[in-house]
């Protein structure tokens, strides 16, 4: 059996300089939406929205509590930077392996990581730079895998795919690809290595046993705010979906409430087909531009002639999330993330357009790739210089936080939709900023039926655009603090709603 191969140093140095970089523009304030919910859960050691993410929480909450260093949105936003630097050492890795220049692979990652997508998702808490890091390690250890037959490199792939699968379930792409692979040696596994590999991958789903157990012991210290309110079987930050019961925890690990198993059938349907190849076109465009897509195209050509079965099982891996990403854009609104590693695999291309001879013919493409590739990373960084650079100081959603702490008075309950609702339970939750409300993520009028109940547990607000209609009033209005964000005290259990002002906007 061949000795392990250690990283290299340009490998080693992209994923330092990469991180760094993140970290150094990483804000220290919380977002909107589920990088919020992200900055909140793992430092409280909670239960988040389906599928849990179990793997992200746990090594969020030993890292903000181990590097109690700035806030603690900052410490989730910069375990994340660390993550995605990590992917992008990981791709040099891969291309050097497949006989690619380091001079070549070195740029074209750093250009990968300047890219407007990856740089705002690296720079934020988000469950899918640990995935990405971990799908690129996959990718890497199944080039190894296929290239010198290497059981290690199985057993690895199993490992690494296991834990994937308990940080998010866009994983399951990553099968196809790998199971390819598998088939392609198959004369050099033996039963052995299938043993190893099973337990690998159920050590990693072992993970998802964090849910119910956690959740159990919430239940049981009634640690979770929401518990004393009618209606509600979970709240979210802390015990979401409730999965200490069998029916929470299926509902969470399967993620039902929206509709996947639906969105998954849609991926067969042949009229989609077409739109997934052009998917794959746009999203290369649009990330690199123009002219990177046909010299991508010609690193691919390139690969494929050299070794077509690592051309081919690589690009499946790195691409099979597509169809579900195209399907599913109607649910997610940050559709993106889900393509990390289809964005990750054009650098791959890209270093691998330079070719593998070592003729003057050969030195002088390659040198044409280098500076192309040089150039286009450069020029990627003078595009996005105040988008990237300055986003460290971004506020987020610090102001709304105060502003709606000063009009919702402590002790009380506040309901509002899941994009205001994960900030203002980071300041309930995470930095005491919002101290002392119980927040509950659901649109009011949805709930407004257990409002009497609740209010007499503590006072009622919630928080709505300008002119929503809402039931079950009647209301008052407590402040408007914009167009979008109106706070309302519920005042009364009259059937038909009315409005009285409190306060002056």
């Amino acid at each position: 059996m061949k000795p392990l191969r250690w990283p290299s140093l340009p490998a080693l140095a992209v994923a330092a300089l990469a991180a760094v970089t993140f970290v150094a523009c990483a804000p220290s304030q919380p977002f909107g939406g589920d990088t919020a919910e992200m900055q909140t859960v793992p430092y409280i050691l909670g239960i988040a929205h389906p599928t849990g993410f179990p793997l992200f929480v746990l090594l969020g909450f030993f890292w903000s509590h181990a590097f109690a260093f700035g806030s603690v949105a900052w410490r989730l936003n910069a375990l994340c930077a660390i993550y995605a630097g990590a992917a992008a050492g990981i791709g040099v890795a891969c291309a050097e392996r497949l006989g690619a220049r380091w001079w070549i692979a070195v740029p074209a990652y750093f250009w990968f990581a300047s890219t407007y997508v990856v740089w705002t998702h690296a720079t934020h808490a988000d469950v899918h730079d640990l995935l990405l890091a971990l799908e690129s390690a996959i990718v890497l250890a199944t080039i190894v895998w296929l290239q010198d037959g290497d059981r290690r490199a199985l057993v690895t792939m199993a490992a690494c795919w296991g834990l994937a699968l308990a940080d998010h379930p866009n994983a399951i792409w990553l099968a196809p690809g790998m199971l390819v692979a598998v088939l392609l040696r198959r004369r050099d596994v033996r039963r052995g290595d299938l043993l190893r590999a099973g337990a690998a991958v159920a050590a990693g789903l072992s993970l998802y046993l964090y849910l119910p157990l956690r959740s159990s012991w919430i239940v049981a210290h009634g640690a979770d705010p929401t518990a004393r309110l009618t209606g509600i079987d979970g709240g979210p930050f802390w015990n979401s979906g409730n999965p200490s019961t069998w029916h929470g925890f299926l509902t969470v690990l399967t993620g039902s409430n929206f509709d996947t198993g639906h969105h998954l059938l849609g991926i067969l349907a042949p009229s989609q087909w077409q739109r997934y190849l052009w998917e794959i076109f746009t999203l290369a465009q649009g990330s690199y531009g123009s002219y990177a897509v046909v010299v991508a195209i010609v690193g691919l050509a390139t690969w494929y002639a050299r070794d077509r079965r690592v051309a081919l099982v690589v690009g499946l891996l790195c691409l099979a999330a597509i169809p579900f990403s195209v399907i599913y854009r109607d649910v997610e609104s940050d559709i993106a993330r889900y393509r990390l590693l289809a964005i990750w695999w054009i650098p791959l291309l890209l270093a691998n357009a330079g070719g593998f001879g070592d003729d003057r013919r050969a030195a002088l493409r390659r040198t044409g790739i280098a500076i192309f590739v040089i150039a286009s990373w450069i020029g990627t960084l003078a595009a996005n210089r105040a988008a990237l650079f300055d986003n460290r100081n971004a506020d987020g959603e610090r102001h709304l936080i105060t502003q709606i702490a000063a009009a919702i008075p402590r002790e009380s309950i506040v309901v509002t939709t899941w994009l205001d609702a994960t900030p203002y339970g980071y300041g309930a939750y995470a930095d005491g900023s919002f101290a002392d409300r119980t927040i509950v993520a659901a649109w009011p009028n949805d709930e407004a039926a257990h409002f009497r109940q609740w209010s007499a547990v503590a006072p009622v607000y919630v928080v709505v655009p300008q002119g929503t209609a809402l039931t079950g009033g009647p209301y008052a209005i407590a402040r408007t603090i914009d167009r979008y964000h109106v706070v309302y005290r519920y005042a009364g259990t009259a059937a038909t709603p009315r409005l009285r002002s409190l306060a002056r906007p």
